[in-house]
């Protein structure tokens, strides 16, 4: 797979908290590389603890050793405030005396001790995805924070599983989940058919969410840990595989927290370089608190309740202080579902959870022909995934969220600081199932406001009852930004990618139909040149992937034009090749563009 960020055109004539009462502890990042010279765990205290108590200990839980001396915590200078509102203090460790994989590290302060899970690795490229505990977000192997879109399938064994990746990529879904454990392990004949689906995922840059839940949650036996040994080291040099999937609804299925922690511990130990996820459905996922590093809820609250349930789990998951994401219901039409969500259920689903600090969804489940079996349903699904897309240049990058307090109760809303310009972005869902006027701040605070998805109803309009629970609208940027530094000589339309009529469609050009339909084109709010935008061209198959035809412009004879580009790609030595299909003759030019790592 290539992957490649064209930034902008120019053609112109010249660890998850352990919780002690008012005490909470986690490390800043999972997992720590042998390459960091010290190592940080995060606490979380009460102000009447500090005020009582300021000499803080840190050691290793199982036989007592120090990894530091105790610290005082009027000598700590580092701390910062999450996007929930906790203080935590940043407190060093040494790693050197660590061995790689997880080991229970323990904090006590004022009697209090609390207990979290340090994670140290070595260092592969493209192979380490990190939880980032500072920044509540999941960065890739390049280091890229990035909101995942996706949703389960039930297996890779039938063309229509295996098809559900390629279908998807273009509309920005970047994250599947397949269910793939087996408890007696896996055929080689099986084994071929996931080694190849893989292959397929790494080539489109779909991050694959590596199921081991059948395995992990087995009695403790010997045979089972030699099984998990064989899976894991089977798939841990794969560059797809982002995280491995440790229990489903473990709560519900009567699994003992002991028994998932030391799957935690065992994976840990074969490969450190990867997150480890449990998805809960009916208990606390406090109860299983150092055994998953990415928590995860499935409330499927359609049609029985309110999309509004979410909130629930939500505020179990933001309790451990680990970043999670939310698997909404895309299904229906059986067991105690009596139908599926429709398309606006599906999308105050989705803003809900977004809005309260989810960092992805992960849809149950898709499976064409069968869920959702409408069409409009899953079509509203792809829409999300793509607006979430344009978002995360202030979801991900931009400054901390920002207090929005609407006027009517019934209104959920949040917002975030924009990463360029010092604008911000706001949304807001409707939780019930009746019209509400919103009005907005007068013009005089808010000078201009733009949607930034134009087919949704207006903020200030009155909302009708969509759907059978809920109505929603979208988002919208204050102010809008403006493109400042293009080159007023600038002969291209839509230069820098700027002009996005339809969330994640460059406009002002032609796209090929290539010979390989996992090609991609998307517009990147992450990075950028100009403005906010650039665009992402995924080629799976070399000489395969989308070419960018601008619109056309005229050029004059006899006259001198420069052509400047900048661009970056993931992958060392990408060459790009431009050529002038209106020049006689023909002209074509190579450009390699080598490979640029973020720090």
């Amino acid at each position: 797979m290539s992957k490649l960020l064209l930034l902008i055109f120019a053609f112109a004539s010249l660890e998850g908290p352990a919780r002690g009462g008012n005490l909470l502890a986690k490390p800043a990042r999972v997992p720590f590389t042998d390459e960091d010279k010290d190592a940080v765990i995060l606490v979380h205290a009460s102000v009447r603890i500090q005020r009582q108590c300021q000499d803080l200990f840190v050691h290793i839980a199982d036989d007592g050793k120090l990894l530091e001396s105790r610290t005082h915590i009027g000598d700590i200078a580092t701390s910062h405030t999450d996007q929930f509102g906790l203080q935590w203090m940043h407190v060093s460790v040494d790693l050197r005396r660590l061995p790689l994989g997880a080991t229970t590290v323990g904090v006590t302060l004022c009697g209090a001790a609390v207990f979290t899970k340090v994670v140290k690795a070595q260092l592969k490229e493209r192979l380490t995805y990190t939880v980032d505990n500072i920044r509540g977000k999941l960065l890739d192997p390049n280091g890229f924070a990035f909101i995942l879109f996706g949703s389960y399938i039930y297996g890779v064994t039938t063309e229509v599983e295996r098809a559900v990746p390629e279908a998807e990529i273009p509309f920005g879904m970047n994250w599947i989940g397949p269910y793939l454990s087996e408890a007696k392990g896996h055929t080689n004949e099986t084994w071929t058919t996931i080694l190849a689906f893989l292959d397929r995922c790494e080539e489109m840059g779909v991050h694959v969410h590596y199921d081991l839940h059948q395995l992990a949650t087995l009695p403790d036996t010997p045979s089972k840990w030699q099984l998990m040994e064989t899976e894991i080291k089977t798939v841990m040099n794969h560059p797809a595989v982002a995280a491995y999937y440790l229990a489903d609804e473990p709560g519900g299925n009567g699994i003992d927290p002991a028994l998932l922690e030391k799957a935690y511990d065992f994976v840990k130990g074969v490969d450190p370089n990867r997150p480890i996820t449990e998805v809960f459905c009916c208990v606390d996922p406090a109860k299983y608190i150092n055994s998953f590093d990415i928590g995860m809820a499935d409330p499927y609250p359609i049609p029985t309740s309110s999309p509004f349930i979410i909130t629930v789990k939500v505020n179990q998951l933001i309790a451990t202080g680990k970043p999670f994401f939310i698997v909404v219901q895309s299904f229906g039409g059986g067991e105690i579902w009596e139908r599926q969500p429709t398309p606006a259920e599906e999308r105050a689903m989705t803003y809900i959870a977004m809005l309260t600090g989810a960092i992805g969804i992960q849809y149950f489940v898709r499976s064409p022909g069968q869920f959702p079996y409408a069409e409009t349903s899953w079509s509203e699904c792809r829409r999300l995934s793509l607006e979430f897309r344009e978002l995360s240049s202030a979801i991900l990058i931009g400054g901390p969220r920002v207090n929005v307090t609407p006027s009517i109760s019934q209104i959920l809303a949040t917002g975030w600081g924009e990463r360029v310009n010092g604008t911000w972005v706001v949304a807001a869902v409707n939780v019930e199932n009746s019209p509400v006027t919103l009005p907005l701040p007068p013009r005089r605070s808010l000078p201009a406001r733009r949607a930034l998805f134009p087919a949704a109803v207006d903020v200030v309009a009155r909302l009708p009852p969509l759907g059978a629970t809920a109505c929603v609208k979208t988002a919208y940027r204050f102010p809008p930004i403006k493109s400042t530094q293009v080159n007023p000589a600038n002969l291209l339309a839509n230069p820098s990618f700027e002009q996005v009529t339809s969330p994640s469609g460059p406009d002002g050009a032609y796209l090929n139909v290539p010979a390989d339909h996992g090609s991609t084109y998307l517009t990147d709010t992450r990075f950028s040149v100009d403005g906010l935008h650039s665009l992402q061209l995924t080629t799976p198959t070399k000489g395969q992937g989308f070419t960018v035809e601008p619109f056309n412009i005229r050029l004059d004879k006899d006259t001198e034009y420069e052509l400047t580009f900048w661009a970056v790609s993931r992958q060392a030595n990408l060459t790009l090749l431009f050529s002038f299909s209106d020049l006689t003759p023909a002209c074509e030019s190579p450009v390699t563009v080598h490979c640029v790592h973020s720090s």
